[in-house]
């Protein structure tokens, strides 16, 4: 049996595992050492994914985001205590990028991390140009890239750069991985998570920092933040988040927040970046993400948060008749809160109240599902209080797993046959009003178009 653990920066705390382990020296390598039945040796972090996913390495232990970047098939089996970081998108102070307001169009970022950066981005950013570098990410903003991804830890090289944190893209953690087809038959990992378990111990401050058996009626646990998940995941947690009540998820176990917050408004949990989860104990960002998924694909989405379920689903529902009808190529924003609401009553729902709207958009907007901003100026000539908005490439991902469940895809296409009805017969009147408000190009637009917009059954905008 061969194990990796990672050198470089981590190897302080691979020399406290292997001597957790037991390990004795090979005097052939400084870098290869013996445990009871196997090698070990010290490799670089970024080569022990692909090597164990391969076959070469029975386990290893590495950085999370480098699993996720190398795109290995590995899964995470427990977690190592000692490490905490964020791949986080960094910006020049002052630059104003906001991607919750849907207004970036075209983006140019360095990064050691191109899947993640990837990943996360594009359904963001219309042109998004990705620069590959190898170090030193950091110095390419703002002279010859308009943003960085790269990992932040203490976040005193950002500041150094005059760098401003504004995403976390994925909650970093030292992880124990194996490969896509290891079983507790094939090879026993047993030391090596005793020994694991022991740093956690070392690490734990006092027993009140940790999740026990008694106190929870469930064995220990550890945290992830909740922005290690991409937004459509995100979802997921809507309904322990909304009350505070622990969630227990099919092949996961228990989830819960790990300070529920019952009396601050559910939008503003889902915002914060520091928010983190509790999970069973040896869960990696990995086998969480799995687990959403699953949870997503199961129709829970529609059962447990049935309004963002109706309202991301007809959203999705009326881009797509908007394009098939030949009215518009490419995607239309609702011109007002006013407007979402119409297009509930269009598709055979009830008109939800004023203030739940206000509540589940900003909820929406909070999980990064929805591009939401105040009416631009062009379409009005002023600011008001409304908001224009649409779904976003990671509302769209999400509508698309939540309709693999065969219930939750008839329950959408009832409303998209409703809301496609109510599209032939008022054709006419959308149709003038989408021209005439792209009468001047994207960029530009009559100075009315949103007074006028509201006399549609559901006011558009381009």
């Amino acid at each position: 049996m061969r194990i990796g653990l990672p050198k470089g920066r981590f190897e302080a705390l691979s020399r406290r595992l292997m001597a957790n382990l037991g390990v004795s020296g090979d005097d052939s390598s400084p870098l290869r050492f013996r445990a009871a039945g196997c090698d070990v040796l010290l490799l670089k972090a970024r080569d022990i994914p692909p090597l164990v996913a391969s076959g070469r390495l029975t386990a290893g232990v590495a950085p999370s985001e480098l699993t996720r970047e190398t795109g290995a098939g590995c899964r995470a089996v427990a977690t190592v205590s000692g490490y905490s970081a964020r791949v986080s998108l960094l910006v020049p102070a002052g630059a104003g990028l906001d991607l919750a307001g849907g207004t970036v169009d075209r983006l140019c970022v360095a990064t050691e991390f191109p899947r993640i950066a990837e990943e996360y981005l594009r359904p963001l950013v219309d042109d998004l140009t990705i620069l590959h570098v190898y170090g030193s990410a950091e110095a390419f903003a703002p002279s010859l890239a308009d943003a960085v991804v790269d990992c932040v830890e203490t976040g005193s090289t950002a500041q150094a750069h005059q760098l401003d944190e504004v995403r976390v893209l994925h909650d970093c953690s030292l992880e124990v991985i194996v490969g896509a087809r290891w079983s507790e038959g094939t090879a026993d990992l047993s030391a090596l998570l005793r020994a694991c378990a022991a740093m956690s111990d070392e690490a734990a401050p006092s027993p009140d920092d940790r999740c026990s058996e008694q106190e929870h009626g469930s064995a220990p646990s550890a945290t992830i933040g909740l922005h290690s998940q991409p937004p459509y995941l995100r979802a997921a947690c809507l309904p322990l988040l909304r009350d505070g009540t622990p969630t227990e998820f099919e092949g996961l176990g228990v989830v819960a927040p790990v300070e529920p917050r019952v009396a601050v408004p559910p939008y503003l949990v889902m915002w914060d970046r520091t928010t983190r989860l509790r999970v069973p104990q040896g869960v990696g960002v990995g086998g969480v993400t799995t687990a959403f998924e699953a949870w997503l694909q199961a129709g829970h989405l529609r059962t447990q948060a049935p309004d963002l379920f109706a309202l991301l689903c007809l959203m999705s529902v009326w881009d797509d008749l908007v394009r098939e009808t030949g009215l518009m190529t490419g995607r239309v924003y609702f011109a007002s809160e006013t407007a979402v609401a119409r297009l509930h009553v269009h598709a055979g729902l009830d008109e939800p109240s004023a203030e739940h709207l206000d509540r589940l958009l900003l909820e929406a907007q909070s999980l990064e599902l929805i591009y939401r901003f105040p009416v631009a100026f062009k379409f009005r000539g002023t600011y008001g209080g409304e908001h224009q908005c649409r779904l976003n490439g990671w509302g769209r991902r999400l509508v698309q797993r939540a309709l693999v469940d065969p219930v939750s895809a008839a329950t959408a296409a009832e409303w998209s046959r409703a809301l496609r009805t109510h599209l032939d017969d008022h054709r006419d009147v959308y149709q003038s009003h989408i021209d005439y408000v792209g009468s001047q190009g994207l960029a530009f637009a009559p100075v009315d178009s949103w007074e006028r917009s509201g006399a549609l059954p559901v006011p558009l905008l381009l």
